[in-house]
């Protein structure tokens, strides 16, 4: 009898436990909505001649840098309600990679061995009326990518 109710009470703390982890485990953990949009070079012209700073992404769907930023670059952006706009070099024709190479401070001047133009990803871009504001190469992480977005005061 004695070793009946002691199990029902080890049950019974169990139980209170598991629901109070759920619970503390549910509340704890922020939903976070994906804020970048994935671009085709079409829509990637179209956001060059906005009159405000876009957020462009450049990626390549086997860059292991680039997979590794984009949750930081979203959670960023997540939290002060922005999109960033991400364009894969994967689809582009040869002429638009050449245009965009050529075209920002971060992906110009870079050339393989062979002396072939390469993109390296990933490069965050931010432009306005078909200008770069500033571009910058790598995984830049959280602090860096809040710090950026900050310091064109696109953020505060």
């Amino acid at each position: 009898m004695k070793n009946n109710k002691l199990v029902n009470i080890i049950i019974s703390i169990s139980i209170v436990l598991l629901i109070a982890s759920l619970i503390l485990m549910l509340t704890k953990t922020k939903k976070v909505e994906n804020h970048i949009t994935e671009i085709t070079y079409q829509e990637y012209t179209e956001l060059l001649k906005k009159d405000e700073v876009s957020i462009i992404l450049l990626t390549s769907p086997t860059c292991d840098y680039c997979k590794d930023y984009k949750p930081y670059v979203n959670y960023v952006l997540d939290e002060n309600g922005l999109t960033a706009y991400e364009l894969s070099l994967s689809t582009l024709t040869y002429d638009e990679y050449i245009e965009i190479h050529d075209k920002y401070s971060s992906t110009k001047d870079k050339y393989s061995k062979d002396n072939v133009p390469s993109i390296l990803t990933p490069a965050t871009i931010l432009v306005k009326n078909n200008e770069e504001v500033t571009s910058v190469l790598g995984n830049i992480g959280y602090s860096g990518f809040s710090k950026l977005l900050k310091q064109y005061e696109i953020i505060k």
